[in-house]
């Protein structure tokens, strides 16, 4: 069988297709790295870092995670599954080391979380956090 004009290109399309994926296999846990605070500053969560330990078919571990100044979290070990991904779940989530400085539960990461799950239940965009009870109130 003669090979055609476009045979040349399209094994040509699939080694870069192929080198891409295999450098993206050995170079996701920087890429995760890179891209992911990027990610969260564009989602409304600045000044995230971390370094990726291990990441995988079905498991993720960061450690040194940096949630703005008032989180950080010395390991996050996160198992899944394809179907559960997709179906927004995990199996398993760990964390170790977990610590919280905030003066205010109104301001940094936990603000930011509070803020976005009032704009959830809500149904739309709210500015300001939901009021905190305080334990008097609450019995």
């Amino acid at each position: 069988m003669p090979m055609t004009r476009f045979a040349p290109h399209v094994l040509a399309f699939f080694a870069l297709v192929f080198a891409v994926m295999a450098i993206a296999g050995v170079y996701r846990g920087v890429i995760l790295e890179f891209v992911g605070p990027r990610v969260l500053a564009n989602q409304g969560i600045p000044g995230v870092s971390f370094s990726v330990a291990g990441f995988g078919a079905d498991r993720l571990e960061l450690e040194n995670l940096v949630l703005g100044p008032d989180v950080k979290v010395d390991s996050l070990s996160v198992t899944y599954s394809a179907e559960g991904l997709f179906n927004g779940r995990f199996k398993e989530v760990r964390v170790a080391g977990l610590r919280v400085e905030s003066r205010s539960l109104d301001k940094g990461f936990i603000g930011i979380i509070r803020s976005k799950s009032a704009q959830e239940r809500s149904g739309g965009v709210t500015s300001e956090p939901p009021p905190r009870s305080s334990p008097d109130k609450a019995r």
